[in-house]
């Protein structure tokens, strides 16, 4: 009897062992497609940048995160693109989109297609001196024109000129702060 009693509690550990492994298999399993569709999401869908530098203040501060969506490739003025230009990895303004012509005149006012832009930035557009950008600059077919909202720190399209659509990483989405963080 004593010897049923022993048997029985050594099939029970096995078992309880058996048991424990499948779950952690389970878990594994559960984990590592976790990690893949995280993956997945961020690779393809979004993308986040730590923003370095001032060339979009106050928008954006230096430091903050931007996360930005891959998937929409319809960009307009406004928006706040994420694009690689010569190994750098910029996060710059729409100001005018294929065909359209910018210019800057003597008062440090944006003009495009022949109006002044009414923005909400504080600063104005100097043209930059080391350019090689000639205004009034037409924009290019498959090409954006991009300034910083802190006009006077900033690389941008008055130093480099339009950017290809195909260098956009992607549009921001959102602005997460990370001041006294």
């Amino acid at each position: 009897m004593e010897e049923l009693i022993r048997d029985g509690r050594i099939i029970a550990r096995k078992i309880q062992h058996i048991k424990t492994m499948i779950n952690l298999k389970d878990l594994i399993i559960k984990i590592i497609l976790i990690v893949g569709i995280v993956y997945v999401v961020f690779t393809y869908g979004f993308g986040m940048l730590r923003m370095k530098g001032v060339s979009m203040v106050p928008s954006i501060s230096d430091g903050d995160l931007v996360v930005f969506y891959r998937l929409d490739k319809k960009y307009k003025s406004g928006d706040i693109v994420v694009f690689n230009n010569r190994k750098d990895t910029y996060c710059l303004r729409i100001v005018a989109t294929e065909g359209q012509t910018v210019d800057i005149n003597g008062e440090g006012d944006l003009i495009i297609n022949g109006h002044i832009e009414e923005e909400q930035t504080y600063f104005k557009t100097p043209e930059a001196e080391d350019s090689e950008i000639q205004f009034p600059y037409i924009v290019e077919s498959g090409k954006i024109f991009v300034i910083g909202d802190y006009r006077k720190e900033t690389k941008d399209s008055r130093i480099f000129g339009a950017i290809n659509k195909n260098d956009i990483e992607g549009k921001v989405i959102s602005i997460l702060r990370t001041k006294n963080v």
